[in-house]
């Protein structure tokens, strides 16, 4: 039996952290023999960045946060799986979660996943808990925190233990040749580094405090 075929499933024009994961995952999976195959914006950076890439399989897709409103358009994102026999689909945004994942729950695909990298409570409304009750059988989270906040509005949203923590991993030896003049330390002084937008949610002032 071969290894499983995954699917990304990832609609946002912009890039930001949820492409890179997606995008840096894919790429490892498929590196490491996985077949995979990744839907994404046309235009998109990301989109661009896996064609140049030229490892994945390439579908152009475009969605809206209402798409999953539209049977013509869910039968065709669940005839594309059927046909390309996908086992594992990884989501994105909510709009891909209720569109695409409403298509894979009716194509099949047994292990829907969920992949959340923002810590912001999900409101706890009718759709999300059909979506989280009947659509997502895991959910991938960034950190502790994240997962907390999947939670925070309705403990019984999901199984906790459907929810798995998989940290941001980086390849320290990109960086092991790589060094830096910018400051020069004193003698006992500690040096904090720190790469982030400013916005409340990256929490820059508790830094600074």
């Amino acid at each position: 039996m071969g290894k499983p075929k995954i699917c990304f499933f990832n609609s946002n024009r912009e890039w930001g952290g949820g492409e890179k994961w997606h995008y840096e995952y894919s790429e490892a999976l498929s590196a490491d023999g996985y077949e995979t195959i990744f839907f994404a914006q046309p235009g998109s950076i990301l989109a661009e960045k896996i064609q140049e890439s030229g490892k994945q399989q390439f579908v152009p897709i475009k969605i809206s946060n209402l798409s999953f409103l539209n049977p013509r358009k869910v039968k065709s994102l669940k005839e594309i799986f059927l046909r390309e026999n996908i086992d594992t689909i990884i989501l994105n945004l909510p709009a891909d979660l209720k569109s695409a994942g409403l298509a894979a729950k009716k194509a099949g695909i047994p292990n829907r996943i969920y992949r959340r990298g923002s810590a912001i409570p999900i409101k706890n409304t009718f759709l999300n808990r059909y979506l989280f009750r009947e659509i997502v059988s895991r959910v991938i989270v960034n950190s502790g925190k994240t997962a907390e906040t999947i939670l925070e509005n309705n403990p019984k949203l999901i199984d906790r233990t459907k929810i798995d923590i998989i940290y941001n991993g980086i390849d320290l030896k990109k960086y092991d040749s790589w060094t830096s003049n910018m400051y020069e330390p004193k003698e006992g002084e500690i040096v904090l580094g720190n790469l982030g937008r400013l916005s409340e949610q990256k929490c820059q002032d508790l830094l600074i405090e």
